[in-house]
């Protein structure tokens, strides 16, 4: 008897508090134009965001002084970058390279620089992160005849290296291909930290980039990639390697899978793959929210360097994976122009900011837009292969509105291949059964 392909769906559904009907054209998915001053880099709860050169706050720019970019933004809007002291490298002891940046705070108008370790032989730090506490984390740079980097943690004026030293879970130099190793991405303002650590590969005749995830100081190996944000309760998210494509030939070596992780920081799980979004097969997880909502950006990356990468999107996951690009109105002035390309913050509220293209000008602009705030769970249904002519068991998927604020519920539809068995909505969430 013929049986045809395994499907996986995803249904969605936008839950208010809760009233079905059209989806109603509100002020929540407005998208707002930064201008032509990406990247965007992070979003706190006051709305506040760190864009490389600039402060966006209260519906206005201000530029950081010309000697500092930004990188982080913590709850009380202070911004952590680098910055290149005026007459001399980073430590005051210098090093061969001309110029060395410095761990800086940017605050209130204030530029406070940080002139790092003058004992160690560190040319330069840089701060990628700072919690409410202005505990920073970041980067150090030898000199520029090894140009190694290392994690770094700085807190109360003190630096600490951090990092692996013993075999990571790689077997060989080429399991991930992440760029240079040991950054320390993000802090939380429990000090839980989350990165990117150069390891031992286990026949310890090579190395290879894990992704690390340190609390209480303990370190905990998630796998081949990199950590790049958290959340309040230690929700990690990042890239991940999950398996590689064969090589054509010997004279190449395998190349990586990558793709969206997000790890429950408990040590007892694995990291879940979050997938991409159809036109892709990389992509990354750049920010989490404390509702364990996700933003990031997914592609197509042709494997071996064979071709540059295309269909870049910005996502939203809530369970599963969405294009942002969906969630402009078509009655927004701005739809017709714009192309998110990717998504770098997310806050509680539901607020990202996206890096995208105006098509009108070709250039690169930050973006604002308001997400709905709803869960899906337990994600895509994944049916198995059926008897032509028959029905699969039914599964359920629950969707829940996490937000404050109501949003209007559109009807819920599947493809001609499936059925909806029933809709139940209760407070603050709504069921749906699919049969296939």
């Amino acid at each position: 008897m013929l049986r045809d392909r395994n499907r996986t769906i995803a249904v969605l559904a936008i839950v208010s508090g809760l009233a079905f009907g059209s989806p109603t054209a509100t002020a929540q998915n407005y998208l707002t134009d930064l201008g032509a001053v990406a990247p965007g880099l992070g979003i706190n709860n006051s709305g506040q965001v760190v864009l490389k050169n600039y402060l966006y706050s209260n519906g206005a720019l201000t530029a950081f002084p010309a000697n500092f970019t930004g990188a982080g933004i913590n709850s009380i809007g202070q911004v952590v970058g680098a910055a290149t002291p005026q007459g001399g490298n980073c430590p005051a002891t210098g090093g061969p390279w001309p110029v060395s940046p410095c761990i800086a705070v940017w605050s209130s108008g204030t530029l406070t620089i940080y002139p790092g370790d003058p004992s160690s032989d560190y040319t330069g730090n840089y701060g990628l992160s700072i919690n409410s506490s202005g505990q920073i984390v970041g980067n150090w740079i030898t000199p520029a005849d090894h140009g190694y980097t290392g994690a770094i943690l700085f807190s109360n004026g003190v630096f600490t290296g951090l990092g692996f030293t013993t075999p990571g879970a790689c077997p060989n130099p080429y399991s991930s291909t992440f760029g240079p190793p040991n950054y320390a991405y993000a802090i939380n303002d429990a000090g839980q930290i989350a990165g990117e650590a150069q390891r031992l590969t286990v026949d310890q005749n090579g190395y290879c980039l894990e992704a690390f995830f340190y609390s209480q100081g303990v370190y905990t190996d998630i796998g081949p990639g990199a950590a790049l944000a958290l959340n309040a309760t230690g929700q990690v998210v990042g890239e991940l390697q999950f398996g590689s494509v064969p090589p054509p030939t010997p004279d190449f070596s395998p190349s990586p899978i990558i793709h969206a992780f997000i790890y429950d920081g408990s040590g007892n799980n694995q990291a879940q793959d979050l997938g991409t979004l159809p036109s892709g097969n990389n992509s990354h997880a750049y920010a989490i929210n404390s509702q364990s909502l996700v933003v990031g950006a997914s592609s197509f990356d042709p494997p071996f360097g064979g071709g540059p990468i295309t269909n870049a999107a910005a996502f939203f996951y809530n369970g599963v994976m969405i294009d942002l690009n969906t969630f402009i109105l078509a009655s927004d002035p701005l739809k017709p122009y714009v192309t998110l390309i990717d998504a770098r913050g997310i806050n509680d509220s539901g607020l990202v900011i996206v890096n995208g293209v105006d098509s009108r000008d070709k250039s690169s602009h930050a973006y604002l837009l308001q997400a709905p705030l709803i869960q899906v769970a337990p994600g895509p249904l994944t049916f198995p292969s059926e008897p032509i002519g028959s029905m699969s068991p039914p599964q359920t998927a629950t969707f829940t509105n996490v937000g404050t604020t109501s949003i209007a519920l559109g009807a819920a539809l599947v493809s001609s291949d499936f059925v909806i068995q029933s809709n139940r909505t209760r407070k603050p969430d709504a069921h749906a059964v699919i049969r296939r």
